[in-house]
């Protein structure tokens, strides 16, 4: 049972990838939230039935849901995109030559993701608290925990979609994929400026309602939450990166950065407070060479500009948001 839910589930995984990537997402979404809705009424269906909970019962609505899934993204794809592909002759590639790029490309995508792991939570957390005791892990642990909420969000609505813009731009002319990065970019600045304007003013409240560190300024805390959240800054620049065959750079870029600020701490003896700062500061470093990589490398004009009445209504939004919190 637990095998072939593994299975479809893993193929669900893949062929949803491959159809986000293709802009079905639309359908993707009906589909998952379809089927979400058959879990439930299978599950409370039996359950009022007369049937007992228990393992199977548990496992064999999710295990035909799963199959369900499979089936129809796989028509979505066949439909939706293997039958409209046309059909033109063109060069044939040496199958070894295809296999080439496919390693190189997987091993460079995999060496940039182990980089990236460096500069998250459940890294840094470990690495901290080693350094500075396990008193900091409850706190940092919330900390990740509502960073990794958002960052499943930003990554689910905006690296998809704009790998999948910027992958469909591949061919195209450097206007194209300039116009392209800057509109992703924009629309993701806009979501990420209302997340840290919330945060950095309403993060005591809702922790204190959690947790009160007793040893830990909240200087530290917010400098950690900025810099884990400040790791969505890089999603548009990554794909970019990934789609072009350049992710070299990032992961480049990445492991400097991490050389630098890991061995800041062993040869100086620094305050947790200092060290977070040097972790922000080594983020923004980072950010800063990515994006003029993208302009002297590429050849890519970055034009997207803030947009002052939207930080203000994220402001006005939060400064509510904090009375209403701390008021009840």
């Amino acid at each position: 049972m637990l095998g072939l839910i593994l299975f479809f589930e893993s193929t669900r995984k893949s062929l949803r990838t491959i159809g986000e990537l293709s802009f079905l997402n639309k359908y993707i979404a009906l589909t998952e939230i379809s089927l979400i809705f058959l879990y439930v009424i299978l599950f409370w269906g039996a359950y009022f039935y007369g049937y007992k909970p228990n393992l199977f019962f548990i496992f064999i609505p999710h295990l035909i849901q799963s199959i369900i899934a499979v089936i129809i993204f796989s028509w979505l794809l066949i439909n939706k995109i293997y039958k409209v592909i046309p059909n033109n002759q063109s060069e044939h590639i040496p199958s070894s030559i295809l296999l080439k790029q496919m390693v190189v490309v997987r091993f460079s995508n995999y060496t940039n993701q182990l980089s990236h792991l460096l500069f998250s939570g459940n890294f840094l957390i470990p690495f901290l608290a080693s350094n500075f005791g396990l008193a900091l892990t409850a706190v940092f642990k919330l900390i990740n925990f509502i960073a990794i909420y958002f960052t499943f969000i930003l990554e689910r609505t905006f690296g998809y979609t704009s790998g999948a813009l910027l992958s469909h731009l591949k061919d195209s002319t450097t206007n194209f994929k300039q116009d392209a990065l800057n509109f992703a970019t924009k629309k993701l600045f806009i979501i990420l400026y209302g997340i840290l304007i919330f945060l950095i003013i309403n993060s005591k409240t809702l922790f204190s309602i959690f947790i009160t560190p007793t040893n830990i300024s909240w200087i530290a805390i917010y400098f950690f939450l900025i810099a884990i959240v400040f790791e969505n800054f890089f999603i548009t620049y990554e794909q970019f990166f990934i789609v072009e065959k350049k992710v070299y750079y990032f992961t480049i870029v990445n492991l400097m950065t991490a050389l630098i600020f890991y061995n800041s701490i062993y040869f100086m003896e620094v305050q947790l407070t200092l060290l977070l700062l040097l972790l922000l500061i080594a983020r923004i470093f980072a950010y800063m060479i990515l994006k003029q990589i993208l302009i002297h490398k590429l050849k890519i004009k970055l034009n997207y500009k803030i947009d002052l009445n939207l930080i203000m209504i994220f402001f006005v939004i939060s400064i509510i948001s904090f009375i209403v919190l701390n008021f009840f």
